[in-house]
């Protein structure tokens, strides 16, 4: 931003004070040298650096806060119809034991 002596630091507005703030955030100055270099009155300039800094914390404080309602995930799984009627629903890669227990309990027949 160049120097604009026209203007003094009591005269701009919040948007040129914010394109300072940015200016200055940007250029790795310390904020006397920034001020100096612009005619800026350091008091001022560490006035809106603030107005700004707060008006930004506000800014980003605005989002509503949402409820998200997770739904039961359905997981992909085994379904077995036997001929007697009786249906057997386990997950996709049951404990071979248990399988093999159950299946005996209800009278299927291994291979």
């Amino acid at each position: 931003m160049e120097k604009q002596p026209e203007q003094t630091s009591k005269k701009l507005s919040r948007e040129a004070w914010s394109a300072h703030y940015e200016a200055w955030s940007m250029s790795g100055e310390s904020q006397s040298s920034y001020c100096k270099r612009h005619d800026l009155k350091y008091a001022t300039f560490c006035y809106w650096r603030t107005q700004l800094k707060c008006h930004s914390a506000q800014a980003k404080s605005n989002f509503e806060t949402l409820d998200v309602k997770s739904t039961p995930q359905v997981l992909p799984g085994i379904r077995i119809h036997l001929p007697n009627g009786i249906q057997l629903s386990m997950p996709l890669s049951p404990d071979l034991s248990t399988l093999r227990s159950v299946l005996e309990l209800l009278g299927v027949v291994s291979c």
